[in-house]
């Protein structure tokens, strides 16, 4: 389990196994809000230009999940 500023995300949620070469390599991303009180999430930012997150802002109550859609394009090159 991953925990950052009250929001936990499971081991195997980023464990993403094998992948291939796509321009739209899907996963989702559940992440519980283990504080004692709602946790707004203003932006989510990429490191690169290869990923779209879904939604991009968003409030998780307490004890509540929320499911992050993350699209990422394996073809890009830096």
């Amino acid at each position: 389990v991953e925990t950052v500023a009250g929001l936990c995300v499971p081991q195997s949620a980023l464990d993403v196994g094998e992948v291939w070469e796509t321009d739209a390599y899907k996963v989702t991303l559940p992440m519980r809000n283990v504080a004692a009180g709602d946790i707004r999430v203003e932006e989510i930012l990429a490191g690169c230009a290869c990923v779209e997150a879904s939604p991009k802002a968003f409030t998780v109550k307490p004890g509540e999940t929320a499911e992050v859609r993350l699209t990422i394009d394996l073809t890009k090159r830096g």
